[in-house]
Parts: C-alpha cells; structure tokens; sequence
C-alpha cells in the first residue's frame, strides 16, 4: 500500500471541458427552468504528498445560454484539500475547497453581476496513459446562493 502512494505523482496540472447541469430553479418571465445544461471549463493544480493528502487551486468556468438570449456565466477560483487514493496505473481523488465565486448574467447590453464565497467539490478518477500524461472523468459540484433581485417577492 504504502509503495503506491510513493510511485504517485506529486504535482498534477488538470485541464478539463465537458457538460453541465445547472440544477435550481431559474425563471425568466414567465418560464421557469428547472434545470439547463451548460459547459464546464476547469483547470486545476494538485500537490500530493506521500501520504496521499494534498493542497490544490481549482478554477472552474461555467456557461450556460436560455432561449430568451440570457447567457450567464459562473467563475469559480480557490484553494482546496486534495485526497488521492493510488491504484496501478489509476488514481481516485476527491477534493473540497471555498473559494471566490463570481456570478454574472447578460441580455444583450444589460448585465448584472455577484460575487460570493462558495463551496467545491470534485471527485475524479484518472487513468495513466504515459509518464506525464492520463485520461479521466471528473464531477465538479459548487453550489452558490444568490441574492433575491428587487423586483421579486
């Protein structure tokens, strides 16, 4: 066990695009989504030490566009606690970290924007193709609790 948290690697940059889920209600007008599929963009950086804990920043982008022209957009950035479990040639991990979370929403020239502290998960799995390079699939959860805007009772 303890050979192969030694042969893992220590420092692990991850670059990542894929699909996402926004998963609260979102009404604009009269229509109200209970969920919209958007995209991901994330970068992270790991450092794991022998025992298989580690530290690491996490940036993840998120968009996501309505029919009605709204296009919103979440940034995430912040740092986090890393745990890896090692095996063969994969390697398991799961990370929990808050950060800075900019939220931001557009219809044409009109914007509006927040910014929140927030929470974020990740849990991911990787599979070593060569010396520095792996393939894996990976979930990013960041939940954000957004202000009531003025005009909504």
């Amino acid at each position: 066990m303890r050979q192969r948290y030694e042969q893992a690697p220590r420092n692990i940059v991850r670059f990542s695009v894929g699909p996402s889920w926004l998963v609260s209600n979102y009404q604009l007008g009269n229509k109200m989504y209970q969920s919209k599929m958007g995209v991901d963009v994330a970068v992270d950086y790991d450092h794991v030490w022998k025992s298989g804990l580690g530290i690491g920043i996490n940036y993840l982008h998120n968009y996501t566009s309505f029919d009605e022209g709204v296009c919103m957009r979440l940034n995430y950035i912040g740092p986090s606690f890393v745990g890896t479990l090692p095996y063969r040639k994969s390697r398991w991990d799961i990370v929990l970290g808050v950060g800075y979370c900019h939220y931001s929403e557009s219809l044409g020239a009109m914007s509006c924007s927040e910014s929140h502290v927030a929470p974020y998960m990740r849990i991911g799995w990787e599979y070593k193709l060569g010396q520095n390079i792996a393939l894996g699939l990976q979930t990013n959860l960041i939940t954000v609790k957004l202000d009531k805007p003025d005009d909504v009772v």
